[in-house]
């Protein structure tokens, strides 16, 4: 019997064909398949089933900083009732945060009654709490993230090498409203998994930093790189790793 979903596997299948065969052509090639077709392609290869946005999922992820040492962190992400909840074990002590909508609440070992310097040590504030939310789930969200409002997808694609790769490469900008950093990513031209990416705040300044992506972990239908490598564009100094160690769609009720 055939899958209700063979169609749609189907186009997929013969666009991705067309794609691989202007990635044979290389540099010789007179046209460039679209940036909108190559992020498509992508988005389908990580998220197969079209889960992310109306799902919830629990990640499991393991953290090297130079300074800070190491961490243990498990997010939820809902993105159908915009709750993120974070625990994470850092310095010997376990904080818990969670974020729905502009609420917030936190708990450091246990106790909501938190000092304004611990507050301060483990960025516990309301905002610092939001903009964990907003870190994670732009990061662990990507590609699919590449299609929320107010994201400026630049309509070429080019080819180029990243980590001596060959890859394509699109270029994000933002609504000033939404964002101003400009991003690259780095798409594999057969697989269409993301193999980095990189971010500047000015690009004439060469500040910012690049992500080098390794392997891929699959759990809850997603497709997810595990192994996340931030680095400095200025200077390529290594400033952490992260490591996704679990990847699991919640019930409803979880």
């Amino acid at each position: 019997m055939s899958s209700p979903q063979a169609p749609t596997m189907l186009r997929h299948a013969a666009a991705a064909a067309v794609l691989i065969g202007a990635a044979t052509m290389g540099a010789a090639s007179p046209q460039m398949p679209p940036a909108a077709d190559i992020l498509q392609h992508s988005i389908d290869y990580h998220d197969p089933q079209g889960l992310w946005s109306w799902n919830a999922f629990r990640i499991q992820l393991a953290g090297t900083r130079p300074i800070a040492g190491p961490t243990l962190t498990e997010i939820v992400i809902d993105n159908v009732a915009g709750r993120f909840t974070m625990q994470r074990d850092r310095y010997g002590q376990l904080t818990e945060t969670a974020v729905t909508g502009e609420d917030c609440w936190t708990r450091l070992d246990g106790s909501s009654e938190l000092t304004p310097e611990q507050v301060e040590r483990y960025r516990l504030s309301c905002e610092q709490m939001r903009g964990e939310r907003d870190y994670h789930t732009f990061l662990y969200g990507l590609p699919m993230k590449l299609r929320d409002p107010g994201t400026l997808l630049h309509p070429e694609a080019i080819r180029t090498e990243f980590q001596g790769e060959d890859v394509w490469q699109v270029r994000i900008t933002y609504d000033p409203d939404v964002g101003t950093d400009t991003w690259y990513f780095y798409i594999h031209p057969r697989s269409f998994a993301l193999v980095g990416y990189r971010f500047y705040h000015d690009e004439a300044a060469n500040d910012g930093e690049y992500i080098v992506l390794d392997r891929i972990t699959e759990g809850g239908g997603m497709r997810l790189s595990k192994v996340r490598s931030w680095y400095s564009n200025s200077d390529d100094r290594l400033m952490g790793t992260d490591t996704v160690r679990s990847i699991e769609r919640l019930s409803r009720n979880q």
